[in-house]
């Protein structure tokens, strides 16, 4: 074996310093009658030349068996030898570095059992391999004695041998690889889940302490016979911080590539840049295997070459499909060894192969894909992330994997809510029913129609159940967004129909109206769970105000009816201002701001005309605010502050002094904000931090209200970019990651809800952008990643909201400047500079191009002129970057 590798080596050395019109004759001289040394050597060759899978190189190195590492000593001659206190007593083990002993402790002290692992380093190998493999080594170590995780093998001890090659002791663990465990337990689905979920939090655990495994496979993952996960072998992990270890961890050698074909990942395969990812991916191959018995790809025993291809380029089947097929595995002499059929995988998880496939189909499908992408960034973001869909999955909630669309989130809700949900259709068929009826009995003769005004009436009083009865009963429930639409789309149909009939009926105007709020506010109110559609919401709105029009024209000294227009106004000027910019609210705000004026001089005790007129003034300041108006922005806040302190002061009913105290906080926070932008850091920053405590107080008192916890998410946010500007990015990232905590758990319980997912894009880019100008590029990537992925999920909904367009056109200019972070910073390669900087100008670009849309709209200020030429420069940067 040593013999032909070297054979092999010295060819293909010598052809590529050939042409390749010179390389054919060469060949056939050199290798004369062997054919298959010819055919190895050019499958080296064609490899070489493709640069996007693997160097040959690399490819040659790992075809290498580990006859090319012997033993420094033979197994045999270890056994019974003392290595400090322990005493070796059998081989249990080795690979590539090294070999795994059974020892135990022999200084009369205690009795244990222990494995001690012994480096491995052959006289034939090259010395830089050696040395790196000892740097491995020793690394291996220091990343163990860093580990306290009760699913990882722990680190007991550790020495050097009288030859000076280092041991370590470890626990030692009696188990079965995770694979032939589950299937020699028979164990279910679901507790192959359950396992697997133990197994992602100890991965977790070691990504939170900055390193990557690289090597996940189920023979790296025993299970005791207390069916307890333990995770081995960090042999070859990464660590992704070596600032925070004692030593310098060395890159590997362009030559040396360390790992297990069957679990790398793309990037490890072509020889990218390893982060979490990589691990992500490799959990997939072995959930992918734990679920179906077959691995995700067939890769060929003798090409090097095409297994780097079917890794990098082919997607492996449905899990739900390859249930159903039966598999002949070759060993590598090319004879069959075994076959995998449908019927041995069903029975060894007690499951008939139809029912098996029906259980895996729909979200364990895309779960176990989604952590198979080619691409990392489209991968789950963490191993937690991947865990906790899987729990999702369990509890019947919809898992991120799969597609978010409205009838498969309505589908999960009714599993979870059966006799809640039946309730609500027997509700709505009565509605139908009540409709019809209605429509009959209108049609009737003369003397049927006091009966046909009753029947009226009667659906009426329905309609006034569902929309707001039965709505309000469901409203508070997590998740229950598009149940909550089912309802109340159902109803738009009858409402249009009342409407028609309701115009000398000011009464039920007015209970229309608010029924059409409600729609809106469902639809797409940015501040209120919602479905996202937001010209839906802007059409309820405006025939609620329609409505309110109507009832106020036929007695214009009204107080309420004004009231009630000026509450319409202030619902579209939300809806107006994300959809249209802030001019258009400006304009509905000091409407309603002039209606409740008037309603108070003749109501002047009116608690809901100063609630109103507080709420006016904050919404034109707002307006003002966006358009850098800060004058007169603040002495609109300052008139909001002033009214609901009033109202607070006064208020007996708990609910109403903590909706108050919530507008106050909210006021705080906009009039800190305006005076820091206009240069006043002191004053901001202390009313900011009023701010934080009035939410932190109110976010306690109700653990479980969404709308508190995302208030204080938002607090956070300010905070966190007054530090920034400040100049003080501990505090800014302490501040930002706060705040995306609470802004994921809000996402976790109401996925549907934009306001929140804008909240929790923004943290994530602002917690990546923080740690790129501490540094921390390698633990900034995955945020900003997690920030785009999100965002991009949100723009395929909103595409022409400006709100969103201008938030998006940001969000890539951020990232741009993280990646150029990335590209300059000291040590990293030319290879690795070159797709930073790629990355960068496709960021800047698709900024840029947001700029462009916003300016066609007739939305940009002179401040984005300004950036219009800043990005332009960067681009020009990054070209001249990529073109050296």
């Amino acid at each position: 074996m040593k013999e032909r590798y070297h054979q092999l080596k010295e060819l293909f050395q010598a052809a590529l310093e050939r042409t390749p019109a010179e390389r054919t004759a060469f060949l056939v001289a050199a290798c004369q009658a062997d054919q298959t040394l010819r055919a190895e050597v050019n499958e080296l060759l064609a490899a070489n030349e493709q640069t996007s899978y693997i160097d040959a190189a690399a490819l040659l190195q790992e075809a290498l068996d580990d006859a090319t590492l012997p033993l420094s000593s033979t197994a045999d001659s270890m056994v019974g030898q003392q290595l400090g206190p322990y005493r070796i007593l059998r081989e249990i083990g080795h690979g590539g570095m090294g070999s795994v002993y059974l020892a135990e402790r022999d200084d009369k002290q205690f009795k244990k059992q222990v494995a001690v692992k012994l480096l491995r380093v052959g006289s034939s190998m090259q010395a830089q391999h050696s040395e790196l493999i000892v740097r491995r080594f020793r690394q291996e170590r220091q990343i163990l004695a860093s580990l306290e995780h009760p699913n990882i093998a722990r680190l007991l001890d550790g020495g050097a041998t009288p030859a000076g090659l280092p041991y370590l002791v470890l626990e030692y663990v009696e188990g079965q690889p995770l694979d032939e465990y589950c299937d020699g337990q028979q164990l279910s689905l679901r507790e192959r889940l359950q396992l697997f979920r133990t197994v992602c939090s100890a991965v977790h655990y070691a990504h939170q302490n900055l390193v990557v495994h690289r090597d996940l496979k189920p023979s790296n993952i025993l299970i005791t016979q207390a069916g307890t996960p333990k995770l081995l072998d960090f042999g070859i992990a990464k660590i992704l911080n070596p600032e925070s270890f004692d030593q310098t961890i060395d890159q590997t050698l362009p030559s040396v590539r360390l790992m297990t074909p069957a679990y790398a990942s793309p990037e490890q395969v072509r020889g990218e840049a390893i982060t979490t990812a990589s691990d992500v991916y490799a959990l997939g191959v072995v959930l992918y295997e734990l679920l179906t018995g077959h691995r995700p790809y067939q890769l060929a025993v003798h090409s090097l070459h095409e297994t780097a291809r079917v890794i990098c380029e082919t997607e492996p089947p449905k899990p739900s499909a390859i249930v159903t097929r039966a598999e002949v595995i070759t060993g590598s002499d090319g004879r069959e060894r075994a076959t995998i059929t449908p019927a041995e995988v069903g029975r060894a998880r007690q499951e008939a192969p139809e029912r098996l496939c029906r259980q895996l189909a729909g979200d364990l499908d895309n779960i176990v894909l989604m952590a198979l992408r080619k691409e990392p960034q489209r991968r789950y973001a963490s191993v937690e992330q991947f865990s906790e869909d899987i729990q999702r999955h369990f509890d019947g909630l919809p898992v991120r994997a799969s597609r978010d669309t409205f009838a498969y989130r309505s589908a999960k809700f009714m599993r979870r809510n059966r006799a809640g949900v039946a309730a609500a259709a027997l509700v709505t068929l009565s509605l139908i029913a009540g409709i019809i009826t209605t429509a009959w009995q209108a049609r009737v003769a003369r003397a049927e129609r006091v009966k046909a005004e009753q029947r009226f009436n009667d659906v009426r009083k329905l309609a006034h159940t569902v929309v707001f009865e039965l709505h309000d009963a469901i409203e508070t429930l997590p998740g229950s967004t598009p149940a909550r639409a089912l309802l109340v789309q159902r109803s738009i149909e009858y409402l249009d129909s009342l409407a028609r009939e309701a115009a000398s009926d000011v009464a039920l105007q007015r209970e229309l109206a608010t029924a059409y709020e409600r729609i809106g506010d469902l639809q797409g109110n940015p501040y209120r769970a919602n479905l996202g559609n937001g010209q839906g919401a802007l059409q309820s709105y405006r025939q609620a105000l329609a409505l309110r029009e109507a009832v106020l024209q036929k007695n214009p000294r009204d107080a309420a009816a004004q009231l009630d227009l000026a509450d319409s106004l202030l619902k579209l000027c939300g809806a107006v201002e994300y959809a249209e910019g802030a001019d258009a609210a400006l304009k509905l705000g000091q409407r309603a701001l002039g209606l409740c004026n008037g309603a108070l001089q003749t109501q002047p005790a009116s608690e809901r005309g100063r609630q109103l007129l507080a709420s006016s003034h904050e919404t034109v300041g707002n307006a003002l605010r966006a358009n850098k108006n800060f004058d007169g922005a603040l002495a609109n806040y300052g008139k909001s502050l002033s009214g609901f302190e009033a109202l607070f002061q006064t208020a007996t009913a708990p609910a109403d002094k903590a909706r108050y105290q919530r507008n106050l906080a909210i006021n705080l926070r906009k009039y800190g904000d305006v005076e820091w932008m206009r240069g006043q850091q002191q004053a901001g920053l202390a009313l900011a931090l009023r701010a934080l405590e009035q939410f932190t107080a109110l976010a306690q008192a109700e653990p479980n209200n969404a709308q508190a916890q995302f208030a204080l998410s938002a607090q956070h946010t300010s905070l966190g970019n007054y530090y920034w500007e400040a100049k003080d990015l501990p505090q800014a990232e302490a501040h930002y990651r706060q705040g995306l905590q609470l802004d994921e758990l809000c996402v976790r319980n109401d996925p549907n809800n934009v306001q929140m997912r804008r909240s929790l894009i923004v943290n994530s880019q602002n917690v990546g952008y923080t740690l790129a100008q501490q540094g921390h590029v390698a633990q900034a990537q995955p945020y900003c990643d997690k920030a785009l992925t999100e965002l991009a999920a949100l723009l395929k909904t909103n595409a022409t909201a400006p709100g969103l367009l201008n938030m998006a056109k940001e969000i890539y200019g951020y990232d741009g400047e993280v990646n150029v972070l990335c590209a300059e910073r000291r040590g990293v390669t030319r290879a690795e500079s070159q797709r930073y900087w790629q990355a960068a100008l496709k960021s800047y670009q698709r900024s840029l191009d947001l700029l462009q849309q916003l300016k066609e709209k007739g939305l940009v200020r002179q401040v984005d002129a300004q950036q219009e030429a800043s990005l332009q420069s960067e681009i020009a940067k990054c070209k001249s970057q990529l073109e050296r």
